[in-house]
Formats: structure tokens, C-alpha cells, sequence
């Protein structure tokens, strides 16, 4: 097993490498001949296996959406492996793995692994929204209010924009959350936060937009958090070409 200063990653032998290499083969052949009722099945056979868990695991509303989001961005699937591991799956313009903190490559892991040095990146949670230490759309972003991470942070997965813990959104665990990030504007990231109960409703919603400066063209820190507020329209500027910053 990967020591715990490594994300979640699903391990995979030889044998199995040949067949998912020969299904997402298929799929790539015969992407033109697909109907949403194949699309949504092969997104819930990658969600399954990014995540671990069976579609019986998982809360239902957290699924669905899940599942509508990556069939929505249905496209041509592609795997980066880390030795028996899949570090990440590609499906079309979206990316499912680990949350790492840093931009690691397969190299670097290794390295890290053999020092000791945590690996998975920390994500804002129901109770505490604010926090942020991990990648984001292969930047690195840092919180201005203090994270301290724990163990459980090995669980933390993405799916494209939405990440989440794989042991809080499972069925049945009451707060049970999904986070979904969007760039409302240059040098802005706002998550999004929803939680649910063990049935699938919602509870609640928070919304934290982060203001950020950039420290170089790959780390980006959040000098303003503004959670559940408004901020006055004429404050908000949209990309203009050449600006630097984080963009989608």
C-alpha cells in the first residue's frame, strides 16, 4: 500500500492495466456512436473506480451529480499511471484523480514519498470553508487563514471543478458534502459548498469567493475570503487579454 503522504490513488495490476487500456481503447473508437444511456453508464464505471466506492456507496444526490457533470463533458478517456496506481484519468476536457498540494510528476512523488512529506492537498470543508492548500486546474493555491492537515485529507478527490472527500460523501454519513469550484472572474475562485443528509437532501449551501494574488504563474494565494457575502458589482473585473492571473 502507498504511504499516507500520498492522495487516494486506485491500485491496479497488470492484468487489469490491459483490460482498462482495451476498454478506453473501445470507447475512444466508437466515441461518435454513443447515446446518453452509454455515456452515463461508462461515467459511472469511472467515477466507480476513481473513487473506490459502488454507486450503493455513494450518497445519491452527490452521484447524479457526478454523474451528470462528467457526461456532460463526455469525451476521449486518457490514464497517467504512478507505478501500480493510476494517478489520474483525463475524460475529455476534464480530469479525475488524487488531490495532491503541489504540482508533483511521477519523479517528484517518489522523492516525497521516500522523505516522508505530506503529498495530498487540503480542501475546504463544511466546517471549515475557508481553508485551502492543494491544486486547482494545475495551480497551486494557499488560504490566508491557516490549514492544518490531517489524515483524512488522503481521501480527497476531483472530479474536473468538483472535489470531495471519499469518505464524506458516503451513503448514509450525515453532513455528507461536495465542493465545486468556479472562476467567476480573474484572480477569483469561489467554492461552493454543499452538504447533505443521509438521505440525499440538501442541508445547507455556503459560497466562499476568494480573492487572489498571484505569487508566480502557478501558485496563487487567497489575500481576501469573502464567505457567504456580496461584493458590489463595480469591485469585479472580467479577463482582459494578456492579464495574468487564474483563468478558466
Amino acid at each position: 500500500m502507498l504511504k499516507q503522504t500520498l492522495p487516494y490513488m486506485p491500485l491496479i495490476d497488470e492484468e487489469k492495466k490491459k483490460k482498462l487500456s482495451s476498454f478506453c481503447g473501445s470507447v475512444n473508437r466508437r466515441m461518435k456512436d454513443f447515446k446518453d444511456v452509454d455515456k452515463e453508464e461508462i461515467s459511472e464505471f469511472l467515477i466507480n473506480f476513481i473513487t473506490g466506492l459502488s454507486k450503493d456507496d455513494i450518497n445519491p444526490s452527490i452521484y447524479k451529480e457526478l454523474v451528470n457533470y462528467v457526461k456532460s463533458n463526455f469525451g476521449e478517456i486518457n490514464i497517467t499511471y504512478y507505478q501500480d496506481y493510476i494517478k489520474e484519468i483525463k475524460v475529455g476536457s476534464i480530469s479525475m484523480g488524487g488531490v495532491f498540494r503541489d504540482n508533483y510528476d511521477n519523479l517528484t512523488i517518489s522523492d516525497r514519498t521516500l522523505e516522508g512529506k505530506t503529498c495530498y492537498g487540503h480542501i475546504p470543508t463544511v466546517i471549515k470553508p475557508l481553508e485551502l492548500n492543494f491544486v486547482y486546474d494545475d495551480k497551486k493555491i494557499i488560504s490566508n487563514t491557516r490549514t492544518v492537515t490531517n489524515g483524512s485529507d488522503c481521501n480527497n478527490i476531483h472530479i474536473g471543478d468538483y472535489y470531495f472527500n471519499r469518505e464524506m460523501i458516503q451513503k448514509g454519513v450525515e453532513g455528507a458534502f461536495l465542493v465545486r469550484f468556479t472562476v467567476p472572474y480573474v484572480n477569483q475562485l469561489q467554492a461552493d459548498i454543499t452538504s447533505y443528509d443521509s438521505l440525499g437532501n440538501v442541508i445547507k449551501k455556503d459560497i466562499c469567493v476568494n480573492y487572489l494574488s498571484t505569487v508566480d504563474d502557478k501558485k496563487f494565494y487567497a489575500e481576501k475570503q469573502i464567505l457567504n457575502g456580496l461584493e458590489r458589482i463595480d469591485n469585479l473585473r472580467t479577463y482582459k487579454e494578456g492579464e495574468s492571473g487564474l483563468r478558466r
